[in-house]
């Protein structure tokens, strides 16, 4: 039986779809072809870019994998947290607990769409430039092109981003809607119906509601949350039950758990889905319609439940490295794309006629998420944490995963 301690694979987790983000938006502005699978789009002769974007290989860009992880993984612990702690969720706990998480996510964004309206003043975002050069302007070139507005920024900020998805300053706020109303409904549900089985209706009504939106990774994931954890001692007599039949003449034990690795390469295949969905003649994906977002919402609340109940699966992500840089996730997704519009954008102008275009790229990366990684580090320390210290007051209790 899992114990209540803090699961420390999701932080792991977690760390890993942040990096999968800044794949995603990296790899879009210098190797857009990846992601367009189009020919004219490609900087290698022999195609490596199709090779990448139209295979499996391309989890390693999955970042519209990783953002809508973030959503699961949040829908999943409020529900696992709720079932543990034996609590239920009050009218006053339920508004203490949205204000504490508006807290947590608005005062980052607020300081980073600041210091991004000082860099448009400064015209320091280049990427325009940059992609003009590089061929990637639809998917690099567009983003901050306009005159910065402080009011407009902060608004954005404040009240944009949480009820209607605004993000002109800071491209991937688009998660923080989905994050803030999806964490306050699966509360709300928890909150009315509580440990009544009217919320197993209420999962199927919003699954169906959802079915063609992002909110329905988290109510998969609230719905996989609650069945594990209050069926959790009968789910693992299941799974620990021997496959062999008592007539072999055999000490050796075969779990039914080791079944759950047969769903392994089908969440693969759909999880890996190219996020473009279009020019994938000749690939493995042509036997399914292309409905990228759909597949990605059902394929991860599938490899939580595999990831919850295998160990050995566990174990990749409960890495020390990731657990560390899980610590400045948030951050770095709010800084990374600031930074690679304007520092990745320098670097390449400053030096695409002197180094050959891959070498450049590679060490283009390696400095834009370093850089990323620190600026997240020292903001970090010196806001997030702080609000978070101030927001564990509000009730009194620590931060839980």
């Amino acid at each position: 039986m899992q114990n209540k301690e803090r699961l420390l694979y999701m932080d792991g987790l977690k760390a890993f779809a942040a990096i999968l983000v800044f794949n995603i938006h990296f790899l879009n502005a210098f190797y857009s072809g990846i992601y367009t699978l189009d020919p004219a789009d490609f900087h290698t002769k022999a195609g490596i870019e199709w090779w990448i974007g139209a295979t499996p290989l391309n989890l390693v860009y999955a970042g519209k994998l990783g953002a809508r992880m973030f959503l699961g993984i949040s829908a999943f612990l409020i529900v696992r947290n709720y079932y543990r702690s034996h609590n239920n969720i009050t009218p006053a706990r339920f508004l203490v607990t949205t204000l504490k998480r508006y807290l947590k996510l608005c005062i980052p964004i607020l300081i980073v769409n600041l210091l991004i309206v000082m860099g448009m003043h400064l015209g320091l975002y280049q990427n325009n430039a940059a992609a003009a050069v590089i061929g990637s302007t639809e998917h690099y070139g567009v983003y901050n092109q306009f005159v910065p507005v402080l009011k407009d920024a902060v608004k954005e900020a404040v009240y944009g981003a949480f009820v209607i998805g605004n993000n002109e300053y800071n491209g991937p706020l688009w998660f923080i809607q989905y994050e803030f109303l999806g964490c306050m409904l699966i509360s709300l549900i928890l909150m009315i119906f509580g440990r009544s089985r009217l919320r197993y209706l209420c999962y199927l009504f919003f699954g169906i509601v959802f079915i063609r939106m992002d909110y329905l990774v988290m109510i998969l994931c609230a719905f996989l949350a609650d069945v594990i954890t209050t069926q959790e001692d009968r789910l693992n007599g299941m799974l620990s039950k021997n496959m062999l039949p008592g007539w072999i003449p055999t000490t050796k034990r075969i779990e039914v758990r080791n079944l759950l690795w047969i769903l392994i390469p089908p969440i693969v295949y759909f999880a890996t889905y190219p996020s473009y969905g279009s020019n994938l003649e000749g690939s493995i994906y042509t036997i399914f319609p292309p409905k990228v977002l759909f597949y990605y919402n059902i394929a991860i609340p599938c490899f939580l439940g595999l990831l919850y109940f295998l160990k050995p699966l566990q174990s990749i992500f409960e890495r020390k490295t990731l657990e560390r840089f899980n610590r400045i996730s948030f951050l770095f997704y709010l800084v990374h794309f600031p930074i690679l519009c304007m520092l990745s954008s320098k670097i390449f102008l400053l030096l695409c006629d002197k180094l050959n275009y891959h070498i450049l790229t590679g060490m283009n990366y390696i400095v834009t998420f370093l850089c990323s990684a620190l600026v997240a580090w020292v903001l970090t320390i010196l806001i997030y944490e702080p609000v978070l210290k101030v927001t564990e007051r509000m009730t009194g209790t620590k931060r839980s995963a």
